[in-house]
């Protein structure tokens, strides 16, 4: 048995939009559906108007008019009427029914009924159609159809997004009591909207995403290009969420002014090392690079390593730059103890 909705309603109906009309067809009767809105939120009422024309020379007997609901709305008892007259349909799972109908050459009879939205599928369109048919079950007239948008509710279908692009003085990835907002920083998310930050860094996307029951992924990434001049970021970019339905999730992004070093390298600044069996930095650069560490000790910094590729492979040298990343990585937090951002470039040799 189809799932009912024991409120009644009562009151004047809202005015009726035309949401489909009939094609052509060689059935006796044309049948027309309209829908009082053409969004509805959960829980809201629907009114649908069902008409039946016979435009054939013959009379009909015998005739059984349907409306077959979509999931997501259910009939309201006591709400259906057949020529103003208030007349219950028989009620098959989602299709109600109205039998034994008569009609003559070039009359017409017309059904409505309220239904109510149960469903949670925010945005969701809601397509009910209606036709009618003899006791065989053979088809005497077109389908129509009547579409109504389930609308979004920003409360609890929404997850809206806020946060902050902040001058991260000490570069530690957080925003610390009296670091700053870097107004006028653009932000993007994949559905390709645009945000700026205003006078304080500060933005707001309102209803970014419509997660799921178990949740979803949202990203935004952080144009670079709208930074203040000489800043970097100090945070992840692009940024992944995991979100929920109804709940507001915060996403901050750092970024400050660093000291820039640029150290250049090539193959001749490893070798084989036979004892272990591994690519190595030569003694050199082992000791160059401790001495930057310790001169640039307690101050943030950004080191860029640019790597020029001669006759090695492009992977030989990204395995060479790892060598040197991870060993700056290594003897930074010891004698630092401040974030260091590491930038790497590769440049063919006569390119």
């Amino acid at each position: 048995m189809v799932q009912t909705d024991p409120i009644d309603n009562h009151g004047p109906l809202s005015a009726s939009f035309l949401v489909a009309s009939p094609a052509l067809s060689l059935n006796p009767l044309t049948a027309f559906k309209t829908a009082s809105v053409t969004s509805v939120f959960y829980g809201g009422t629907v009114v649908f108007t069902l008409e039946f024309q016979n435009d054939s020379a013959a009379n009909l007997s015998d005739v059984i008019l349907q409306d077959r609901l979509p999931t997501g709305l259910i009939y309201t008892p006591g709400t259906a009427m057949v020529d103003g007259i208030p007349r219950e349909p028989r009620v098959d799972r989602a299709t109600l029914n109205w039998d034994g109908f008569s009609l003559p050459a070039g009359n017409s009879v017309t059904v409505t009924l309220a239904t109510r939205v149960v469903s949670d599928t925010a945005g969701a369109e809601l397509i009910n159609r209606t036709f009618a048919t003899d006791t065989t079950g053979a088809r005497l007239s077109n389908v129509a159809t009547a579409t109504v948008r389930q609308r979004v509710e920003h409360v609890f279908d929404c997850t809206d997004l806020i946060g902050k692009v902040y001058d991260d003085l000490n570069q530690n990835g957080y925003q610390d009591e009296g670091e700053p907002g870097l107004p006028g920083v653009r932000i993007a998310t994949v559905r390709g909207e645009l945000i700026t930050t205003d006078q304080y860094g500060r933005y707001h996307v309102p209803c970014q995403i419509l997660p799921t029951a178990i949740g979803s992924n949202v990203i935004l990434k952080l144009d670079t290009r709208t930074l203040p001049s000489g800043y970097r970021l100090t945070t992840e970019n692009p940024r992944v969420l995991r979100v929920t339905a109804g709940k507001m999730a915060r996403v901050n992004f750092g970024a400050a002014i660093s000291n820039v070093v640029r150290l250049d390298l090539d193959a001749t600044a490893f070798e084989w090392n036979t004892s272990t069996g591994r690519q190595a930095m030569i003694a050199p650069l082992y000791q160059a690079l401790d001495r930057l560490v310790d001169d640039l000790a307690g101050n943030p910094a950004v080191i860029r390593l640019r790597y020029h590729v001669g006759d090695e492979f492009r992977r030989e040298a990204k395995r060479n730059l790892d060598i040197v990343e991870r060993h700056l990585r290594k003897i930074w937090p010891d004698r630092s103890g401040t974030q260091l951002l590491i930038e790497r470039e590769l440049n063919r040799i006569g390119k």
